[in-house]
């Protein structure tokens, strides 16, 4: 048991961490892409 809560807290953790370096990722690239005009509305 408590090793399925750590593998489901350690998916989470993962999860939250490929999506926060997704965003922060498609943002630079927009950024770069976009320089005259800031759109960040997803």
């Amino acid at each position: 048991m408590a090793i399925r809560l750590a593998n489901q807290l350690y998916g989470f953790i993962i999860r939250s961490f490929l999506q926060n370096w997704e965003s922060l990722t498609w943002g630079i690239v927009m950024g770069l892409g976009t320089s005259s005009q800031s759109d960040y509305s997803s």
